[in-house]
C-alpha cells in the first residue's frame, strides 16, 4: 500500500477527552499531513483519469475559534484551483469576493475522519448558493444525466439535504425521487451532501483495502462535480 493507512490512534484523536486538549496537537498535525498525502494522491488520480484539476487543503488540527475550540473531525478537501476561483469571482462580482476566494465555502470533495468513521463526499455549503442552483438546474434540464452519474457511484452513496431528515440511496434514485428531494432544498440556506460512510471497524479490519475504497470514492465523485460545475456557468 503506497499511502500511510489510517489507524485506531488516528480515530481515537476525536475522543471527547482529546478534542479540546492542545497536548494532542502534535498527533493531530501528523494526521493532517497524512490526510494531505491522501488528498494529493486523489487529486493526481482525478487529474489523470477524469481530466479535472483541484487544489488540496486540510482542516484545522488544533482547537481554535473557527472550530469552537474543539477538534471533532479532520478532513482533506479538494477545491477549485485559483484560476477557476478567479473566473467565478469575475462572474459573481466583488460583493462575493470572500465566498469565491475560499475553498471551504465552495462545492468540494472531501475525506473526513471522525471518532467512529471515515466519510467520502461531495459537499455544497450554504454559502455556495451558485453551486446549489447548479443542482437545481441539472435536475430541471438533464435529470437522466445526473441520475446516471449518481447511480454509477460505488457502494451506498446517500444524497442528503439539510432540511430533510435522512438521505436517499443513489442506487434507488429516479426522476420523481430526485425532484422531490430537491424541492426541500434552498440554495443559500441548506447544505446538500453526496456522501458515503465507512465505519471505523471495517477500515481497520481491512487496512489493505483502505486506499482502494477511499480513493476510488473520490475519483468516482469527480465526474459528478464536473457535471454540476458546468451548470454553475450555464445560463449565468
Amino acid at each position: 500500500m503506497g499511502l500511510p493507512p489510517f489507524t485506531s490512534q488516528d480515530f481515537d484523536l476525536f475522543s471527547r477527552e482529546k478534542t479540546r486538549d492542545p497536548e494532542w496537537d502534535g498527533p493531530r498535525l501528523s494526521l493532517k499531513r497524512k490526510l494531505q498525502a491522501w488528498g494529493e494522491a486523489a487529486e493526481e488520480r482525478i487529474r489523470k483519469e477524469v481530466g479535472v484539476e483541484f487544489k488540496v487543503q486540510t482542516s484545522l488540527h488544533r482547537p481554535y475559534k473557527h472550530n469552537r475550540y474543539k477538534v471533532e473531525s479532520q478532513r482533506v478537501i479538494l477545491t477549485p484551483p485559483a484560476e477557476r476561483k478567479k473566473e467565478l469571482k469575475r462572474l459573481l462580482g466583488e460583493a462575493f469576493r470572500q465566498e469565491t476566494s475560499s475553498g471551504v465555502t465552495q462545492m468540494h470533495l472531501a475525506l473526513t475522519l471522525t471518532l467512529s468513521r471515515a466519510e467520502t463526499g461531495l459537499r455544497v455549503p450554504p454559502q455556495a448558493w451558485w453551486h446549489g442552483l447548479a443542482w437545481q438546474k441539472a435536475v430541471q434540464e438533464d435529470p437522466a444525466g445526473l441520475i446516471g452519474l449518481l447511480g454509477a457511484l460505488p457502494g451506498e452513496f446517500l444524497l442528503e439535504v439539510q432540511s430533510r431528515k435522512g438521505g436517499v440511496d443513489c442506487g434507488e434514485l429516479d426522476e420523481k425521487r430526485l425532484s422531490r428531494l430537491l424541492r426541500a432544498f434552498r440554495p443559500g440556506e441548506h447544505w446538500i451532501t453526496l456522501g458515503r460512510v465507512h465505519p471505523r471497524e471495517a477500515l481497520l479490519e481491512g487496512v489493505e483495502d483502505q486506499e482502494g475504497l477511499l480513493l476510488d470514492d473520490l475519483v468516482a465523485l469527480a465526474p459528478v462535480h464536473r457535471f454540476l460545475e458546468a451548470y454553475t456557468w450555464k445560463g449565468s
